[in-house]
């Protein structure tokens, strides 16, 4: 959801009457509440009309915030006060018309700032070595913060526990979902991978960087066998000369009645704990569940990294993340469907490369996230709009736009929304501009409009 304030052209208003300074209702004279937006949040500029033309010449001038719900008639409600320190004034000259205008603020600024900065999800190619991956973004990003999303192609396969940083920025680890770096080759040439920046490390969130492909991993091929509710012995075909660095699968032949441990062959029996070195709780393993463990370098303990019980980490059952580096041609004036030529990662949902459909095979909710960049060289400037559609009908909420202008970075459209689906639905990404453009044409011809995107759908 966008976090930029609701805005229309040329909006004036005339206030009715004197306000003091704490006043937080303003009445509007009759009518003038039309001329606003709908709806909050917005700021107001507020000034003496009659002595002062120009806002910045009034010395009591005034930045005030409409809050959501703040129009009710002719009175906004609830305001804000004197904000983006312009201080709060008392509107009561006599003989004086206070007016308030919807106009460009700095606050307003700040806010594109984080909208752009904070909010979309980037596609970049990496660069640099296979433990040391780096990425360019463009606007640049001044710092890492909580909830950054990227999309990455890989350009190296990855050696062992790589970092990766952007823009120059500090190299951050780049680990699985429960925090465990990478082990060499858990990353391809030309792969695709979703990464989260949390807490000084950058998460993988696509189905690569999940603990579904587990290096080291042995399964039990036997019964589970277990002593009691505090320990299971599993039976694995060679016995390891060491636990590091090993993941073990097995049944759960009991639900843990507490704390737990695991007996491998005729090894020395060792506990296991939930990330970060807690100890189980009773229910943590359920009888018949599938639980996966690890044993890092230097740990004294199994780390559980999934279990049906608590569905952590596991894969989901139907996924797809396909891109499209070249240049998607668009119709003025329509929407066109876009097509996608690479599925870097695809389970359970049909997509055919250089086509648009993704075909839903199971009934469920899907999470779908979707990105644009949209460049244009030549010409007018010229409205871009993309939209999700499922069998053919654009999905509620979906509708973003951009205006493009001739030269300027790359302009990002992205969503996230959660779309109920039943098997054989059909979703697909749309765009297109706002008519008396040149139609797109292929990748090294002379388009005046460049478009790729990525799209990524997962069911929850």
């Amino acid at each position: 959801m966008s976090i930029l304030d609701e805005l229309v052209n040329f909006s004036e208003v005339l206030v009715d009457g004197e306000h003091t300074s704490a006043e937080t209702d303003v009445d509007l004279q009759a009518g003038q509440a039309a001329r606003l937006p709908l709806d909050g949040p917005f700021n107001l500029v507020w000034f003496d009309v009659t002595n002062f033309a120009n806002p910045a010449d009034d010395p009591k001038v005034e930045v005030i915030r409409v809050p959501a719900g703040g129009i009710v008639g002719d009175t906004l409600t609830g305001v804000d006060r004197g904000v983006e320190n312009s201080g709060a004034t008392s509107k009561n000259t006599p003989g004086s018309q206070y007016k308030m205008l919807l106009s460009y603020t700095k606050g307003q600024r700040e806010q594109i700032l984080v909208e752009i900065q904070q909010n979309l999800s980037k596609f970049a190619l990496t660069a640099g070595s296979s433990v040391a991956y780096t990425a360019t973004l463009d606007p640049v990003p001044t710092a890492y913060f909580n909830g950054m999303t990227l999309h990455l192609r890989i350009h190296i396969a990855n050696g062992n526990a790589p970092t990766l940083a952007v823009n120059g920025l500090a190299a951050i680890p780049l680990v699985k979902q429960n925090g465990i770096p990478l082990s060499v080759g858990d990353l391809s040439i030309d792969q695709g991978v979703f990464v989260m920046f949390s807490q000084g490390k950058f998460y993988g969130i696509s189905e690569t960087l999940r603990d579904t492909d587990l290096v080291n991993l042995t399964q039990n091929t036997g019964a589970v066998t277990f002593s009691d509710a505090t320990t299971h012995s599993i039976t694995v075909p060679t016995t390891p000369a060491s636990l590091t660095d090993q993941y073990y699968r097995f049944i759960a032949g009991t639900t843990n009645n507490g704390t737990h441990s695991l007996k491998i062959n005729t090894l020395a029996v060792v506990t296991i704990k939930k990330q970060g070195g807690v100890n189980l709780e009773a229910g943590d393993i359920v009888a018949g569940d599938w639980i996966t463990v690890y044993h890092e370098a230097g740990a004294a303990f199994f780390q559980l990294v999934s279990s049906l019980k608590t569905l952590q980490n596991l894969p989901p059952t139907d996924f797809v993340s396909s891109y499209e580096v070249a240049n998607n041609a668009i119709s003025n004036g329509s929407l066109a469907n876009l097509t996608f030529s690479n599925n870097a990662l695809i389970n359970g949902i049909t997509h055919v490369v250089a086509t648009a459909d993704f075909t839903i095979t199971k009934n469920g909710e899907y999470d779908i996230f979707y990105e644009l960049n949209v460049t244009k060289t030549a010409g007018g400037n010229r409205i871009i709009e993309s939209v999700l559609t499922k069998n053919g009908v654009q999905i509620a909420g979906t509708s973003d736009s951009v205006l493009s202008t001739v030269n300027s970075v790359p302009l990002p459209l992205s969503r996230s929304i959660l779309v109920t689906c039943v098997a054989t639905d059909v979703i697909r990404l749309q765009a297109g501009s706002d008519g008396a453009s040149t139609s797109l044409i292929a990748i090294g011809a002379l388009a005046t409009i460049k478009v790729t995107a990525s799209i990524k759908i997962e069911r929850q």
